[in-house]
């Protein structure tokens, strides 16, 4: 039991915080102070930007994933098939990012194609999310063996280490 506090406390942080969330107050209410001369480029630009970040974290949680991937056995000592399955799981997780992300720029292009910009398509709604979530997860299963890793390093030292 020693070996999982530290993950524990780990999740019961991250599904706090997700909790917590909930309680944000709703912005879908906004006040028009700001009048858009071209509203359809913005909505373009800012979806544009929210790609390049979902690539950004990807491409990161790609690198941190390889490395525990390639690195993993070298740095713990008790490195096994939970371990070896959570970096299969990130990388899972960054491949349907990366499926979310084509969605959403092939869903651009059509929208781009007949001339009519909106974010309350089904089809865009779905690729972010798939983006937004995938990479939530993989970030959390990275998170949670990097706490796992910790909590080995944190342990009482082996004989003679």
């Amino acid at each position: 039991m020693k070996r999982f506090w530290l993950p524990l406390f780990y999740v019961i942080l991250v599904v706090g915080a997700s909790i917590a969330s909930g309680f944000v107050a709703d912005t879908s209410v906004f006040t028009p102070d700001i009048k858009l001369a071209d509203p359809g480029k913005s909505t373009l630009d800012y979806l544009g930007e929210m790609i390049k970040l979902a690539t950004s974290l990807n491409t990161a949680m790609f690198g941190a994933a390889a490395a525990l991937a390639i690195k993993g056995r070298e740095w713990s000592a008790r490195w096994g098939a939970l371990e070896s399955g959570l970096v299969v799981a990130a990388f899972v997780a960054g491949a349907i990012a990366y499926y979310g992300i084509y969605l959403s720029q092939v869903t651009i292009l059509e929208m781009v194609q007949v001339g009519a910009i909106s974010l309350e398509r089904s089809r865009l709604k779905v690729a972010l999310a798939i983006q937004y979530y995938a990479v939530l997860v993989g970030v959390f299963l990275l998170g949670f063996l990097f706490v796992l890793l910790l909590g080995e390093r944190t342990g009482p030292k082996p004989p003679g280490g």
